[in-house]
């Protein structure tokens, strides 16, 4: 079936089951997925709870995206299904619909379960820099579990094109990421590789789009309920702000496309209709 599932792990042993637990029983195909948990450290192993899948242990908390390069490099599908160990799908044979979606919509380069048509305020490049100037708007979500208050906008079809997707479930084309080395690791280990992986999806010429799936997202477990921070000797609201600015924020400036660096810059939007079917 060509598809890989890769979760990230720190500790969360429980949450971590629960969620693989959900993914096997609800998959048409299981025995086709590879499935691989990246160890980001835990306590005890990960190899030791008795999970249905591949792990691959790093003694230290490396991070969130170089784990998540650590699945690019150690999965086999020509797709990859990056999600957070918090994440439980409830639809039946989402493996088949996934693939079934990605090979009838052409040049997709990252897919997900949530996602915005647009990403940046007007006044992004107003200095000094505040974070809410790099807000998503045009929401939309597969995942019809989750709470309308947090302002999704629900699906009435199997797909949406949209221009940035939010990072607790990533499924990227493996020829992008051939393209592209891979992940940019110059951004911190946590944080804004969702936007930036997706913006240069499309700076490269591919689509992103939301996937109509049934699942939820219960969000930030390890973030709350772990130190994961202190192994980089900064709080977590240090490396929040760093993975904003100064990196993504000048990666994606207008000069970029002025110099010939990037084809597209923030602010960056697409059509509200775009992928309408």
């Amino acid at each position: 079936m060509n598809l890989s599932l890769v979760i990230p792990v720190h500790n969360q042993q429980k949450i971590t089951q629960t969620c693989l637990d959900s993914f096997r029983s609800t998959a048409e195909r299981w025995d086709e997925v590879d499935c691989l948990i990246i160890d980001n450290g835990s306590k005890p192993p990960a190899c030791e709870w008795g999970l249905p899948c591949r792990v691959l242990r790093n003694e230290n908390n490396i991070g969130v995206l170089p784990a998540m390069q650590q699945g690019y490099k150690n999965t086999v599908g020509d797709f990859i299904f990056f999600t957070h160990n918090d994440v439980v799908v409830y639809e039946h044979g989402w493996d088949v619909k996934i693939i079934g979606v990605l090979r009838n919509v052409p040049n997709v380069g990252v897919a997900g379960l949530f996602g915005a048509k647009g990403i940046g305020s007007p006044n992004l490049y107003v200095l000094p820099y505040d974070k809410n100037q790099l807000g998503r708007s045009g929401n939309v979500s597969g995942c019809h579990r989750m709470p309308a208050h947090h302002g999704y906008r629900l699906m009435n079809k199997d797909f949406e094109y949209v221009a940035v997707l939010d990072g607790f479930s990533l499924i990227i084309n493996r020829r992008f990421l051939d393209e592209n080395n891979g992940f940019d690791l110059n951004l911190p280990p946590h944080h804004m590789y969702d936007n930036h992986t997706c913006l240069q999806s499309l700076n490269l010429g591919y689509k992103n789009i939301v996937i109509s799936l049934d699942a939820f997202h219960s969000g930030g477990q390890t973030d709350v309920n772990e130190q994961w921070n202190n192994v980089f000797g900064k709080s977590k609201k240090e490396i929040h702000d760093e993975a904003h600015y100064p990196y993504f924020y000048h990666y994606w400036h207008p000069d970029n496309v002025v110099k010939g660096k990037n084809r597209i810059s923030l602010p960056f939007s697409i059509a509200q209709d775009a992928g309408e079917r």
